[in-house]
C-alpha cells in the first residue's frame, strides 16, 4: 500500500453517546456515501457504548436508515413514559440486545474479529478492557451490551461478557484510538468530528480520553444524552452528524464522490425509505398478509438500476440538492 493509500485509511473511533448515539449514525451514513474506503480499509474501528453498537451495525453492513429509525423508536418507547427511560418498564439493555440480534447478519462476528475493538469497564478493578475477538454473534452482542451498562440508569445488576461482570467502556475509556484514527462524538470538543457551535471559547473538560468544552450546548447535550425529551431533537442531530461529517471529509480532502451505490444513498433518502419500508410491513400486518404475498408484491415493485447503481426514476433528484446545500452551508 502506497503512502497515500496509508493516509486516507485511518482507524475510526466512536464515542460513548447515549442517547445522542444519533449523531453517530449520520456520520456513519456520510462516511459510507462519499468515502467508503474509510470504513472498508479501516484497520481497526473503535466503539464504546453507542459507539459499540454503531460499530457493530457498520461492520454487518446495517443500512443508517433503518438503524437510525430503529433507535428512534427505543426513544419513543422512554419518552412516552412517565419518567422517560429511568421508568422501571423501560428496559434499554433489552432494546440493544433485541436489535442486535435481529439485524446483524449471521457472519457480523467473523468480520468484526480483529477490526471492531469495543471498549469495556471491568467492575472487578476497574480497567479498561479492548474486545476484538467473538466466536459468535451471540459474543460480540455480549461485549456490546457490556458496554453499553450504565450502572443504576441501565439496572443494578451488570451483564457478563465471558463469565466477568463488566459495565460502559465510556467509564475508563470513553473514545479509544491508536495511531493515525479519525474520532467522532456528539458533543463540541477535540474529536475530528463532533458540532462546532463557534459561539465563545470555553473551558475544555478531559474525562476517560474524551475532551469536550464546557459550554451551554453542551449542557444541554448532557441532559439528552441520558434524558431525551423530544424525538425531533434527536432526528436532527442525525442530520447533524451527517453534515459534520461531510464537511470534515470536504476539508480533509479524503476521496470524495459524487455518486454512490443505491444501498449508500444520502441519509436523508435512506431514512425516509426505511420510514416507508417500516409502513409498508405494519399496512401488511394489519392486513394479515403472508410472507409468499409480500415476496411476491416485492417482486413486482423492483426498479430498474442505471450505470451507477442508482434507480433515478425512483429519485430524479438523487441527492444533489441537498450534497449542493452542505457544499453552500
Amino acid at each position: 500500500m502506497n503512502t497515500s493509500e496509508n493516509r486516507r485509511s485511518p482507524n475510526l473511533s466512536f464515542s460513548g453517546a447515549g442517547f445522542l448515539g444519533l449523531y453517530h449514525i449520520g456520520v456513519a451514513s456520510c462516511m459510507l456515501e462519499h468515502a467508503p474506503h474509510l470504513v472498508e480499509n479501516a484497520e481497526k474501528i473503535f466503539g464504546c457504548s453507542a459507539g459499540a453498537i454503531l460499530s457493530a451495525s457498520l461492520i454487518g453492513g446495517a443500512c443508517m436508515g433503518d438503524a437510525c429509525e430503529y433507535t428512534l423508536d427505543i426513544v419513543r418507547d422512554a419518552t412516552k413514559r412517565m419518567l422517560g427511560p429511568l421508568h422501571p418498564g423501560f428496559r434499554l439493555v433489552n432494546s440493544v440486545r433485541s436489535l442486535l440480534t435481529e439485524s446483524l447478519p449471521p457472519d457480523t462476528y467473523v468480520k468484526a474479529s480483529g477490526k471492531v475493538f469495543i471498549s469495556l469497564t471491568r467492575i472487578s478493578d476497574g480497567k479498561n478492557v479492548l474486545v476484538s475477538d467473538f466466536s459468535s454473534n451471540e459474543e460480540l452482542i455480549d461485549a456490546v451490551v457490556c458496554s453499553s451498562f450504565i450502572p443504576v440508569f441501565s439496572g443494578y445488576i451488570p451483564p457478563k461478557f465471558r463469565n466477568e461482570y463488566f459495565v460502559d467502556g465510556g467509564l475508563s475509556n470513553n473514545l479509544p484510538k491508536e495511531g493515525h484514527t479519525i474520532t467522532v462524538q456528539p458533543w463540541e470538543g477535540e474529536a475530528d468530528i463532533c458540532p462546532r457551535d463557534g459561539f465563545f471559547p470555553a473551558m475544555n473538560y478531559t474525562f476517560a480520553n474524551t475532551t469536550v468544552q464546557m459550554s451551554p450546548m453542551n449542557m444541554i447535550r448532557f441532559g439528552k444524552m441520558l434524558y431525551p425529551t423530544s424525538v425531533d431533537d434527536l432526528s436532527d442531530l442525525c442530520r447533524r452528524g451527517f453534515h459534520d461529517c461531510f464537511n470534515f471529509l470536504k476539508t480533509k480532502g479524503y476521496g470524495m464522490r459524487k455518486r454512490t451505490i443505491s444501498r449508500r444513498m444520502s441519509f436523508s433518502i435512506e431514512w425516509e425509505e426505511a420510514i416507508e419500508r417500516k409502513k409498508i410491513y405494519e399496512a401488511r400486518k394489519l392486513a394479515g398478509l403472508t410472507e409468499e404475498d409480500e415476496s411476491e408484491n416485492e417482486n413486482r415493485g423492483e426498479h430498474k438500476e442505471t450505470e451507477d447503481g442508482v434507480d433515478h426514476e425512483a429519485y430524479p433528484d438523487f441527492d444533489e440538492q441537498l450534497q449542493q446545500e452542505l457544499i453552500e452551508g
